[in-house]
């Protein structure tokens, strides 16, 4: 770590002096350093404001605490090893921004004064450093979902002004004020219960005074910025949408936002609907013994007959219209005895044809 922090500071050296020889590991921040250049040349401030602005910057920065987890001396099993890691506030991102801080000398007090800019202001650039810094020195969660949120109410006032000065809004303001409010979701859903209904109470009381400011303000603004006010309206109801639900229904809320979910977590099931039963009555071959019914040509009820069967074969009265077996024994063939539908050779069958 400290042989990459040290390649960068001379990557930045280089940089400030015009050579480019290890300039390529700095290409992600150019554009950032380009238009930081405007500080090179900032008039000398008043001492009583340097003063103070100093003052301010260190009290901030006192309020900056950076928790360092203990380690865990139990072993990972199972989804243990998907909960949030905590942010290494010495990341590579932060060695670059300490190193803007040394490398511009009074950037801390330019950097307090920049938090009154506005997106269309050559120190926003600054502001949204400071801000990008400030969460990553944050890990935890509660702060964290603290801080995203007023980072959302912020851009909600940038907006706000710029359309109140007439401004077009710029496109990534409101792309921003969406991406505090996902991550805020997100975070939310890693927080204790006292915490989570806190946080969510917050998001949608701040959406629902928000929403009603901007809707007025949509009224007098100008074309040009209600395009802007508009996607953050939207932004803005769909957080406040999901905050209501959170706080109906917290368990289906940090199952859709949360991180950690067990891998070996059952699926949910689908919501199939159950089939029809079918209602309709059998075949007439397919009954049970008892229950066929015939149309006296074949099997099931009477066999060359209109009476009953048991649904197996010649049921019903074999050669008439009763019950019958087609045999010698129980009502005869020709009667209408009750029988079981077996057929036979008669002995006193009248031939073919005789009545």
């Amino acid at each position: 770590m400290l042989e990459n922090d040290e390649s960068i500071d001379k990557a930045l050296s280089d940089y400030m002096t015009g050579r480019r020889s290890k300039i390529g590991m700095i290409d992600p921040y150019v554009s950032t350093l380009e238009k930081l250049e405007v500080l090179r040349n900032v008039p000398e401030r008043d001492s009583e404001a340097q003063a103070k602005g100093r003052r301010a910057f260190l009290q901030q920065a006192k309020s900056i605490t950076v928790p360092v987890s203990e380690v865990s001396k139990t072993r990972h099993k199972r989804w243990n090893i998907f909960q949030r890691k905590e942010r290494s506030p010495m990341s590579t991102l932060a060695s670059v921004l300490l190193a803007l801080i040394v490398a511009f000398g009074g950037v801390g007090s330019t950097a307090y004064a920049a938090q009154a800019s506005l997106p269309t202001d050559p120190l926003y650039p600054v502001k949204q450093l400071t801000e990008d810094v400030r969460l990553a020195l944050t890990t935890d969660p509660e702060n964290e979902v603290n801080l995203l949120l007023t980072l959302a109410e912020e851009r909600v006032n940038e907006m706000m002004a710029l359309a109140d000065k007439g401004l077009q809004i710029p496109e990534e303001t409101p792309l921003r004020l969406e991406h505090h409010l996902q991550l805020a979701l997100s975070e939310t859903a890693q927080l204790g219960d006292p915490a989570f209904m806190g946080a969510l109470q917050r998001l949608r009381n701040m959406a629902q005074v928000r929403v009603q400011a901007m809707q007025q303000l949509q009224q007098k603004a100008p074309a040009e910025a209600c395009q802007g006010l508009e996607y953050a309206i939207r932004a803005m109801n769909r957080a406040q949408n999901e905050a209501e639900d959170g706080l109906a229904d917290p368990m289906n809320f940090r199952l859709r936002h949360g991180k950690n979910r067990p891998e070996d977590a059952p699926q949910q099931p689908e919501n199939v609907p159950p089939k029809k039963k079918s209602t309709s009555p059998p075949p007439a071959d397919e009954g049970s013994s008892g229950q066929g019914f015939g149309d006296g040509t074949g099997a099931g009820g009477g066999a060359y007959g209109n009476g009953y069967g048991d649904g197996t074969g010649d049921g019903g009265g074999a050669y008439g219209d009763g019950y019958g077996d087609g045999s010698c024994e129980g009502g005869g063939a020709y009667g209408n005895g009750n029988g079981d539908g077996t057929p036979c050779e008669c002995p006193n069958r009248p031939p073919d044809g005789d009545p």
